[in-house]
Order: structure tokens, then sequence, then C-alpha cells
């Protein structure tokens, strides 16, 4: 029941927030070129073959191919651009998260509020948010590495081992909808509390709050998965074309849906937080009832 609730509040909030989808929707175009050409120098849509020359020497064919220590500085370059694209995709997702779910969380108590307003406690408080992020993606990280181990492990025993690779995997989408609550939950709490300590509180409300997480974590990946799927044309177009403009075409018409799956996201972060807090009020009023040996 819980979780249905905090779904469908989520709607509720999306639609009566529409403009704070414009935040999303700037980091999104900010970072589209950015990925673009990131792709645009991956060797995927480059040839994987060096590339050679030919020359002849009576009817001898010499053929001179790139060498290795090319091959390796472009893929070294690679990496330096994915390294910056993830510095700068960090930066800008602390800083709009923030923004969001202090607007969100502002419109179930004021009336009206400013983006610009919104925008500048994000950029106040990004760090705090850089911080919650690397931690529990963390811990979402190392909740997965058991599962991955046991389908290693099945692997590796071939047919015997089919048992561990199917549990493993079970487990891997367990954790992975367990993550969506795990990584949506601190900032709303950090934001309204105001302290980074707090945060942490989002561990115990979903171990105690388990049934609900789950059920919530699964309605919000099947939202998730609807929005990659209704990308996916824009993305096979680029495969098709594979040509450098293409791609930051593609970037560029794909970021409204990155930033309504952003939008989403973070709002359905604040949207289980309220749910999870009044079912904890619930549960409070029970345990003083109970002392008070009333019953209701």
């Amino acid at each position: 029941m819980g979780a249905m609730s905090a779904f469908s509040k989520t709607f509720t909030l999306v639609t009566r927030n529409k403009k704070l989808y414009i935040l999303p929707l700037i980091m999104s175009l900010i970072l589209a070129p950015l990925s673009a050409y990131m792709l645009s120098n991956s060797p995927f849509l480059q040839s994987n073959t060096p590339k050679s020359s030919q020359t002849h020497s009576g009817n001898v064919i010499i053929e001179e191919h790139g060498s290795l220590t090319s091959e390796t500085a472009i893929k070294g370059g690679l990496l330096r651009i994915l390294a910056m694209y993830a510095v700068v995709a960090l930066l800008l997702a602390s800083i709009f998260q923030y923004s969001v779910v202090k607007g969100i969380l502002k419109s179930l108590t004021e009336s009206e509020y400013s983006l610009s307003g919104v925008m500048v406690d994000g950029l106040r408080h990004f760090p705090g948010v850089l911080v919650l992020n690397f931690i529990f993606t963390l811990i979402a990280f190392l909740l997965v590495t058991l599962p991955i181990l046991l389908v290693g492990l099945g692997a590796m025993a071939g047919n015997a081992g089919l048992i561990l690779v199917v549990l493993g995997l079970l487990l891997i989408v367990l954790v992975g909808i367990l993550s969506v609550s795990l990584t949506v939950l601190p900032v709303p709490i950090y934001a309204e509390r105001g302290s980074l300590g707090s945060a942490f509180d989002a561990l115990s409300l979903i171990f105690s709050n388990i049934r609900t997480i789950m059920a919530f974590g699964f309605l919000v990946l099947l939202v998730l998965v609807a929005i990659e799927i209704a990308a996916t044309p824009i993305a096979v177009i680029t495969q098709i074309t594979a040509s450098r403009g293409a791609v930051y075409i593609s970037a560029l018409a794909q970021a409204p849906l990155d930033a309504l799956l952003y939008f989403f996201m973070w709002t359905a972060g604040v949207a289980l937080y309220k749910e999870l807090k009044r079912m904890e009020d619930l549960k409070k009023v029970d345990r003083e009832l109970d002392e008070l040996g009333l019953e209701f």
C-alpha cells in the first residue's frame, strides 16, 4: 500500500511542478554534446582495423600498419575524455538533483517558489550531494558484488553451477530494484533536515520497510524502462547512420527524455521519503498507544 501511495504521489508531484523539468533539461542539454563528442571519438564508431598503406618494391608488396603507440594514445585519450565527462556529469547532477528535490519539498509547504532560488540552493549544497551519491552508490555496488561472484562461480562450474547462476541473476535483479531507493532517498532527507548525517537514516528507513522499498523500486524501474524504450528509435537511427554529425543530433534529440528520466527519479525520491516518514509516524503512534494500553 505504501509503495503504491508513493508511486502515485510521484506523478502528482511531477505534474504539479512541471516548471522544475527545465532544470534537468538544461543539464541534459549541457551533457548531450559532451557525450556525443566522447562517443564520436570512441573506437566503436571508428574502424577497428589499423590503417595501413601499401608500397611496391618490385613484385613484393610492403604493407605498413599504424603503430601500436598511436593506438595506445587513442585509447588513452578516450579514457581522459571519459574521466572528464564523468566529473562534469557528477558535478552537474549533484547541483540539479538538489535543486529539483528542494523545489519539490518547497511545493509541499509553499504555494510559490522560484527556479533561481532552488538553483542557488543546489550550488550551495552540491558538495554534500556529491558525497552522499558516492557513498550510497558504493553501498549499492558492494551489495551487488556477491551476486556477481555467484554468477561467476556458477559459470565456471558448468552445468553443475546452473543453480548458482540463476540465483546470482535473481539477486542481481533484486539488488537493482533495491538500489533505486538506495540512490534516490538520501538527498531528500538531506535537503529537508539540512545535515549530511541525517541522510544516513535512509538505511534504517529502507531496511525497516523492505517490502515497500522493493515494490516501489520495481514500479519506478518499469517507468524508467518505458522512457528508455521511447528513446530507443533515436539511438537506432544513430547506429544506422554511424556518423559524427548524427551522434550529436541523436544526443540532443534524446536530451528531453533523459531529462524526464532524471526528473521522475528525483521526484520519486521525495515521494518515497514522505511516504516512509508517514509510515514511521504511524508506527510510532501505534507503539505509544500500546504502551498506554489503548486500542483503536
